[in-house]
């Protein structure tokens, strides 16, 4: 991975962490953290969209931003013995095996 690839990777998966908090302002957010211009953030906003990561609500000064949640599921657990790594192997990660690689890896890491 080369440096620019690196700093493209870096700025969505901050923009992924971060989206919550900052739904409205997530460009602005963006812009300050790293050092571009508000068009440059933008435009990564605009490809999460289109890889159907985030979804745009509004237009211009009313846009607000989403992650879009890729799989709707709920499961019961005793708490009482609860492992989440096992949880985590058994019941989530077989739900992101389509996932990109560098989307499973924010999931993952977290």
């Amino acid at each position: 991975m080369n440096k620019t690839q690196k700093k493209t990777e870096q700025i969505r998966q901050f923009i992924l962490e971060n989206i919550e908090d900052h739904p409205a302002d997530i460009t602005s957010v963006v812009s300050v953290k790293f050092g571009i211009s508000r068009q440059a953030s933008h435009r990564y906003m605009q490809k999460l969209v289109s890889d159907g990561l985030v979804i745009a609500e509004g237009n211009t000064r009313n846009r607000k931003y989403y992650t879009k949640p890729l799989v709707e599921f709920s499961i019961d657990l005793p708490l009482l013995g609860l492992e989440e790594d096992k949880v985590w192997r058994e019941h989530i990660r077989p739900l992101m095996n389509d996932l990109p690689r560098n989307v499973f890896d924010i999931y993952h890491y977290q």
